[in-house]
């Protein structure tokens, strides 16, 4: 009797096929909105008019004229100031942000043990929103499905990637090799280190050295944090962008990071995940006593505001007291529109939606990473006096 089926005889085959229209209908995607907001090849730089960009700058209008009347204007003739010119504007004013002589970079790991929390999009407009405030930012996506590198880098990480461009050898075999792996993105200030699905192989491989005699004189949970010691003088803030499980990279992560974010929305199973999930924390640093975390919040995303969010909400509140950070990331369309763009909403030139949406949005995020920056401010000034 014939095997009656209902999937390929071939499943190698078949998934090929899915492969090939995927990277094409990617590919077209993506030109499409580099069409849309670059000239068809690259993402352009985001600029500001003169409200937004003297407000950020901390002085009014008139200086604003005053000091830069040879900026570059659009169509209308209204300046428009990118990102890099507002930051050489504040060193002029003396408004711009230096971390406190003496500090350290923050090298915060963004990580859960579920998925769909909403990890990526908080990493991604963090370093969006640190950037605005004129720190230098390095991401590290070391999430296999590279979402956080298609929003940063604007690319398609499988198609785009080639093994020189990802930190797979370094961590392997040669550590010299790892500063080459960090590109620019299209936000002033924001690089990164970037994946795609081979760091599914990189994980495993690092799994096996742990197991194996490995001629590698860098422990396999130590090669991130080696990697992050050649570079982290050049930043101020490093975002580790994590997978949602506790494999080998996210152990990494964890040893690399003297900060720890954990996304979560308020839901019961998102709860139940990260009851489990510092269990596993617990046990993690119980081993390695010696790593001290400067920093470490959970942060409420997506939150809806209905009577079943609110009351999760107080739950987590109640169970973590102060490590939850007072504001919360409120469920917005434009966040969601924003990604369909290869972007974060800071990136948006314009809103999507409707500008009243893009606007809330704006203010949930300011009010979140603003807290952040103040608490890291805080880190910092107190390092500082003990030099």
């Amino acid at each position: 009797m014939a095997l009656k089926q209902l999937g390929p005889d071939n499943a190698s085959a078949y998934f090929h096929q899915f492969v090939v229209r995927g990277k094409e209908e990617s590919e077209s995607i993506r030109a499409d909105i580099l069409t849309e907001v670059g000239d068809g090849q690259r993402r352009l730089p985001r600029t500001w008019g003169a409200k937004r960009a003297a407000k950020m700058i901390g002085r009014s209008e008139g200086w604003l004229r005053d000091n830069d009347p040879d900026v570059p204007r659009n169509e209308a003739g209204h300046g428009r100031w990118t990102l890099a010119r507002i930051n050489e504007l504040r060193k002029k004013a003396g408004t711009l942000y230096q971390r406190p002589a003496g500090s350290e970079p923050i090298i915060m790991a963004a990580s859960k043990l579920k998925g769909g929390v909403g990890n990526t999009t908080f990493v991604c407009h963090a370093a969006h929103y640190f950037a605005m405030q004129g720190l230098k930012v390095l991401v590290w996506d070391l999430d296999p499905q590279s979402s956080a590198t298609s929003i940063l880098a604007a690319l398609v990480p499988d198609a785009h990637l080639e093994d020189e461009d990802l930190p797979n050898s370094a961590l392997l075999e040669d550590m010299s090799l790892f500063p080459g792996c960090i590109r620019k993105t299209y936000f002033h200030n924001v690089h990164l280190v970037p994946s795609n699905s081979a760091l599914q192989d990189l994980d495993l491989k690092l799994a096996s050295q742990q197991q194996s005699d490995s001629e590698f004189q860098i422990a396999p949970h130590e090669r991130v944090r080696a990697a992050l010691d050649l570079v982290k003088d050049n930043y101020d803030i490093i975002l580790i962008d994590c997978a949602p499980a506790l494999g080998m990279l996210t152990l990494n992560a964890l040893m690399a990071g003297n900060a720890l974010i954990n996304p979560m929305r308020p839901s019961l199973l998102d709860l139940a995940s990260y009851v489990m999930f510092t269990g596993s924390l617990q046990l993690f640093y119980q081993e390695l006593a010696e790593l001290p975390l400067k920093y470490h919040r959970i942060v409420l995303t997506a939150h809806k505001n209905t009577t079943g969010n609110e009351r999760m909400e107080n739950r987590t509140r109640a169970m973590y007291g102060d490590a939850v950070l007072t504001r919360r990331i409120m469920d917005s369309e434009e966040i969601s529109n924003a990604a369909t763009k290869l972007s974060t909403v800071y990136c948006l030139e314009k809103p999507i939606g409707a500008r009243e949406t893009y606007n809330r949005a704006i203010d949930t995020l300011d009010q979140c990473y603003g807290e952040i920056f103040e608490d890291l401010k805080r880190v910092w000034e107190m390092e500082g006096e003990d030099v």
